[in-house]
């Protein structure tokens, strides 16, 4: 899903309320913001299936034989593995926040319609 936010700038005609100033207007589509939310949500689900699925082999790697070499080479893959998992948890923490963000906006935005119709009508 395409989520297209839209920013218009008129000039204004009342100068002294604006200051010659320029203001911008948000044109927004709830729905698409909640929608988008939802698309946002579901691949982070499948990015957090694939993370737990690559945990085991990627934090428990053996040592291709029994030498130090083997042994160093197959610490230095399981430490990499383990700061993976680390930022990808992070990465998770981040990503759902602004999916809660997304669907909060959508939410506001729908509500702030809604209100203004309210008062138009």
């Amino acid at each position: 899903m395409l989520l297209t936010l839209c920013v218009c700038f008129m000039q204004s005609d009342r100068p002294n309320l604006l200051r010659g100033y320029r203001m911008s207007f948000l044109l927004t589509q709830p729905g698409l913001l909640t929608g988008a939310a939802t698309d946002l949500a579901g691949i982070g689900s499948s990015l957090d299936a694939a993370t737990a699925a690559a945990a085991a082999p990627t934090t428990a790697v053996s040592a291709a034989g029994a030498d130090e070499i083997s042994s160093a080479v197959a610490a230095i893959f399981q430490a990499h593995g383990q700061l993976y998992q680390s930022v990808s948890a992070q990465a998770a923490a981040v990503h759902a926040q602004f999916v809660q963000a997304m669907k909060g906006a959508g939410q506001a935005y729908a509500h702030a319609e809604a209100e203004n119709v309210r008062l138009q009508a």
